[in-house]
């Protein structure tokens, strides 16, 4: 394991990055500033393949252009609707940062927070978040941590923890954007996704859930079986177009099981990563604002050049009733469980 400065935050704070490599050479980097994932590097043929977006230094990931490249989410990771919910008895009005809705916790979510780092093993490194009550609105103080470990079956695990002393909604999750192509390898248009799910969610304009629950099949959004992203990405209305919706996971909520496996098709060897999750939603993002900005290595990332596959509770379940459950209480623990799988295919 590897300790590296990261660079120093606009308001004082030193930033670092690090480093955790398995056997087979594949590389986890993580940064403290977000408790983002930085790079993840696959060992492919006699090299390695960089497949997450990111920035060079920790001030990419503080500029107004950081779409949440491979950051944590919170406290509410996904969209609460006109910003606002009651939660026993009483009103809360939040920041909002998306329009009238907040989005990913807000403008000062826990993406943009500068966590406490602990080393706790080679292969594993806990990242510590205190979230005071009021932050961004939200009732309660929250204590967070995030546990990453890199397997020598080229495994990322991600493991969630929260407490609170306050009854407080919460829904954490990593925005890491996939390309197994790599960096500098266009769009993922040719990738092919399946998603372990029968139905999925609507949206109305402003991407916040109808309420309503809807088959997948016969239309665009039906990924039960491999299909190409540029083979319907388009046909999804939106502004822009494209998936940005979550699916509904077809396993039992707090069970790890299977949601999703993504091929790239294009690169030689081809990689795929399956993601398992004990969460009961994935949200399908087809990259649909990247405008072309420069990452890291110089790389540009253009109009989707990544996806992102957000294992999470159903957007904006704090105010639709029917929605899983998405309040912490004190005396109880939040706990989620996200794997990432890298296998070289045949």
């Amino acid at each position: 394991m590897n300790k590296i400065e990261f660079g120093t935050t606009s308001n004082g704070k030193d930033t670092f990055l690090y480093e955790l490599t398995n056997i087979n050479g594949m590389v986890l980097a993580l940064t403290d500033f977000g408790a983002a994932i930085v790079r993840v590097e696959v060992p492919v043929s006699d090299k390695k393949r960089d497949v997450v977006w990111g920035f060079d230094s920790v001030s990419g990931y503080e500029s107004d252009v950081n779409p949440y490249f491979g950051a944590i989410c919170g406290r509410v990771a996904n969209r609460i609707g006109k910003a606002r919910f009651e939660l026993d008895g009483k009103e809360y009005t939040l920041i909002a940062n998306d329009g009238e809705n907040q989005l990913h916790g807000g403008a000062l979510g826990y993406s943009h927070k500068v966590w406490d780092a602990e080393v706790i093993a080679d292969n594993q490194v806990k990242f510590d978040l205190t979230s005071p009550h009021g932050e961004q609105g939200f009732p309660g103080n929250v204590f967070i941590s995030v546990i990453y470990t890199l397997s020598d079956e080229n495994e990322i695990k991600i493991e969630y923890r929260a407490v609170t002393d306050h009854a407080t909604p919460i829904n954490l999750t990593n925005h890491a954007y996939w390309n197994l192509a790599g960096s500098g390898s266009g769009t993922v248009l040719n990738h092919q996704l399946k998603v372990n799910a029968l139905f999925y969610e609507p949206v109305n304009a402003d991407s916040i859930p109808t309420g309503e629950i809807i088959k997948v099949a016969d239309s665009p959004f039906d990924l039960r079986e491999f299909t190409s992203l540029g083979e319907n990405v388009n046909k999804i209305d939106g502004d822009p177009s494209g998936y940005d919706h979550n699916y509904i996971l077809n396993k039992r909520s707090g069970e790890i099981g299977l949601a999703a496996i993504l091929v790239d098709r294009g690169a030689v060897p081809n990689l795929s990563m399956e993601v398992w999750t004990s969460e009961p939603g994935i949200q399908v993002y087809s990259g649909n604002y990247l405008d072309g900005f420069e990452g890291k290595g110089g790389n540009k990332y253009p109009f989707r050049s990544a996806i992102c596959l957000e294992t999470q509770n159903y957007p904006d379940a704090i105010n639709q009733k029917h929605f899983p459950n998405s309040i912490l209480r004190p005396g109880e623990e939040y706990t989620s469980t996200t794997v990432h799988k890298f296998k070289i295919e045949d």
